[in-house]
């Protein structure tokens, strides 16, 4: 096998199931592709000042990183972003925490990466 063919075989995706005991089930939160990421960046209404409100960019995080944990399909689309932001606050800011954590987009991660 080439190095080409190990480097894109490889599953490098940072993952964590969480239990989620208000909805009664565990999900997988998995980091977000590239093209996972574009689509955050399209679906969040950021403003001049590259800010956005809190529960959006959550809400966003876990439709693009939600996974079942028996397929590793998705279980949202972006779509369901504004469904997600009438859930509960608490749960919302939980999950979407951890999932931009995950996907490198919580406010330090860059920070911290350059630290590194």
């Amino acid at each position: 096998m080439s190095l080409r063919d190990a480097i894109l075989s490889k599953d490098d995706f940072q993952s964590r199931l969480v239990d989620v005991p208000e909805w009664g089930v565990k999900i997988m939160l998995r980091e977000m592709s590239g093209p996972g990421r574009n689509t955050f960046f399209e679906i969040v209404n950021f403003d001049k000042d590259n800010k956005a409100p809190l529960v959006e960019m959550y809400a966003a995080a876990i439709a693009l990183s939600a996974r079942d944990p028996e397929t590793g399909d998705l279980i949202f689309t972006p779509e369901d972003k504004q469904a997600l932001m009438e859930k509960s606050a608490t749960v919302i800011e939980r999950l979407g925490k951890a999932a931009l954590v995950l996907s490198g987009l919580a406010p330090n991660s860059r920070d911290d990466a350059e630290k590194n």
